[in-house]
């Protein structure tokens, strides 16, 4: 038989809105019997989608998604990872500190063009994940900066 599954997914450890538990338990109301969590340059969500899916009997793969670039920028979803490699954990502390570098050249460019928003509000918005763009994206459009 034939499951339903879905094989690329973000919570709130990245750029999703959902914390990882909870999108495991959306996936379970929506008929999905098998979830990839991916989320961008980070494994921090994975021991609590796996949790829950072990509670609500969904199948979760320990995955990622990478950017990479060289003439062009791609993203690579890995899946089966071990979250506990020293390589991986390395690997994810360094694209997190750059994504929190980002944040603050972000909110620094918006201030110079004169769209001075609250860095607080954008990250209460990450819940504890990594801050990253749509978020700016949703306080933009809450404080009439576009539409």
């Amino acid at each position: 038989m034939l499951q339903q599954c879905d094989l690329h997914t973000h919570s709130t450890a990245s750029d999703g809105q959902y914390r990882p538990a909870e999108l495991v338990r959306l996936a379970r109301k929506a008929g999905i019997q098998c979830l990839a969590l991916t989320d961008h340059d980070t494994v921090d969500g994975l021991s609590e989608a796996v949790q829950a899916g072990e509670e609500t009997g969904i199948t979760v793969l320990r995955g990622i998604e990478l950017g990479a670039s060289e003439d062009r920028h791609l993203h690579i979803v890995g899946l089966g990872l071990r979250e506990d490699c020293p390589e991986m954990q390395a690997l994810c502390q360094k694209l997190k500190d750059s994504r929190d570098e980002r944040k603050y050249r972000i909110a620094a460019f918006l201030e110079e063009k004169g769209v001075g928003i609250p860095l607080s509000e954008v990250e209460e918005l990450a819940k504890g994940g990594v801050v990253a763009r749509p978020h700016f994206a949703q306080v933009l459009l809450r404080h009439g900066f576009v539409s």
